[in-house]
């Protein structure tokens, strides 16, 4: 690894990266190794998830209608075996207090209509799936009663469905890939859904989610990848990334490498969209009486989750190219899991902060990253963004910080006479970006010991900005010098020795 001089700064030059492995999806089962593999990989057997949307047939509307009244049903005689003895057939295995077994309770309700009108192995899933709901609030419940100061609220037992319509769930044994085609069971009198019989594996399991004029197909299936083992190639290579509404996500590293942020006027734009238009049809409704989401509601609802869905991927999936890249092998998030709940940041900031769905982006990324032999830690973001990085200071909550968010700059130096947000002075008086200081705090507190405030300088406080246009630049390296053209002001902070484009940024 060598070192080369931008202006006042010393960034570090990588060797030659890796190439790309393309991009799977979802979750571990196992892993193992191949007789004849070398000890930099590994072939682990995950499970996927294919994802369709699809339009909601009558078949699937009666399906759905089905499926409710068999768990609503279930759920009843699970409610009241509590109290009373609601067992009528077979051997009685029902225990005062106790939930009734699942073999019980099948065996109650075979013979039902709603049983009936669904193919056998799909009404054992809806018990199935009852009863596992049963458990968890069961475990909940108790772990409630040991640790009450875990948990926002007593848990809640399952209850009723009012919604009119509920997943359906199929098995290996009754759905078959032929050709390009996926077929259900015949009974269900369901049209076959063309599919990617390359990109599946071994199928597992179908299940349908009803979400009003379209539902969503979620094929699971298993396969086996080969990951690359980055552990023993670089240690200590880690990127952590700060999330934000203003910037989506703001990265810094202890490579050596410049801070990159990720604009979010695009996120933003669609939440803007979403919340102007709804408000809008809301009032027409409110004029006329209508109280139910109409489709058009549910159109709009679709259109914005599929755009943030779709640059979440893409914004997962480029990150995860940049550190394989430059060989990073851990990625450090800021996030606390209760970050929304009672949150007062004033009614527009409320808007757009609650609105994106961060955790989404922090599952695709651990994902992703799972699957390229990259470790995650989430961390607590609780006082890094007031805490003065330059400064040394102690991540904890102070009477009075050394340093200061929120600038003013008059516009004979260089400001547009406003306060700048976007910015953190130190009690130095240096002022850099406030996401970047953030960041790295968030990296220092997960690892004390894997950066110093003395190790950065120059270039190291000054991040380049791509727009979700730009992203594909953060992982081809070759296009780096254009991005750093178009940076050439971030945040109101000049940057100052361009790197030539024979020599590389990174």
């Amino acid at each position: 690894m060598e070192k080369m001089n931008v202006g006042n700064a010393q960034i570090k030059q990588t060797a030659n990266p890796p190439k790309m492995m393309k991009n799977l999806e979802y979750y571990f089962i196992n892993d193992k190794k191949k007789s004849g593999e070398t000890s930099k990989t590994q072939v682990k057997t995950v499970k996927l998830t294919e994802r369709i949307q699809i339009k909601t047939s009558k078949a699937l509307h009666y399906l759905f209608r089905c499926s409710e009244n068999l768990y609503n049903q279930a759920n009843t005689l699970l409610i009241k075996g509590t109290h009373v003895f609601v067992l009528t057939k077979g051997r009685s295995t029902q225990k005062a207090g106790k939930l009734i077994p699942y073999r019980a309770l099948e065996r109650e309700l075979k013979d039902e209509p709603e049983y009936r009108a669904l193919p056998a192995q799909t009404s054992q899933q809806i018990l199935l799936l009852l009863q596992r709901n049963w458990k968890s609030f069961f475990e909940a419940y108790t772990n409630w009663k040991k640790h009450p100061e875990k948990y926002e609220k007593r848990p809640q037992s399952p209850k009723l469905r009012k919604n009119g319509e509920s997943i359906l769930i199929f098995t290996n044994q009754q759905i078959r890939i032929k050709g390009k085609m996926l077929y259900f069971p015949k009974r269900t009198q369901l049209l076959p859904i063309r599919v990617n019989k390359a990109r599946l594996g071994k199928l597992k399991q179908v299940r349908v989610l009803p979400r009003g004029y379209y539902s969503i197909l979620e094929i699971i299936y298993e396969r086996e990848v080969v990951i690359p083992s980055l552990a023993n190639e670089q240690k200590n290579r880690i990127l952590a990334l700060d999330l934000g509404v203003r910037n989506t996500i703001c990265a810094v590293n202890n490579c050596g490498l410049r801070p990159f942020i990720v604009k979010g006027g695009a996120i933003k734009w669609i939440n803007q969209y979403y919340n102007k238009i709804r408000a809008r049809y809301q009032k027409i409704y409110a004029n006329y009486g209508i109280k139910s989401k109409t489709k058009r509601l549910q159109q709009l609802a679709r259109k914005r989750n599929n755009k943030i869905e779709d640059l979440f991927h893409k914004l997962s999936k480029v990150i995860i190219q940049y550190c394989m890249c430059n060989q990073i092998n851990t990625v450090v998030i800021g996030y606390n899991e209760l970050w929304k709940q009672r949150l007062n940041l004033g009614k527009r900031n409320n808007q757009n902060f609650v609105g994106i769905p961060f955790y989404r982006l922090i599952e695709k990324i651990k994902y992703k990253a799972e699957l390229k032999g990259i470790n995650v830690v989430l961390i607590g973001e609780n006082h890094t963004s007031k805490c003065s990085f330059l400064d040394n200071e102690s991540i904890e909550h102070h009477n009075t910080y050394k340093g200061k968010r929120g600038i003013y700059r008059p516009k004979d130096r260089g400001g547009n006479g406003k306060i700048e947000f976007g910015l953190f002075k130190t009690a130095q008086g240096k002022i850099i970006n406030s996401d970047v200081n953030g960041a790295y705090n968030i990296l220092r507190k997960a690892f004390p010991k894997a950066i110093s405030a003395d190790e950065i300088e120059g270039l190291g406080l000054v991040p380049y900005s791509v727009s979700f246009a730009e992203l594909e630049h953060l992982a081809n390296l070759k296009s780096a010098q254009k991005v750093i053209l178009k940076a050439s002001e971030a945040d109101g902070i000049e940057v100052r020795g361009i790197v030539p484009s024979s020599q590389g940024l990174l």
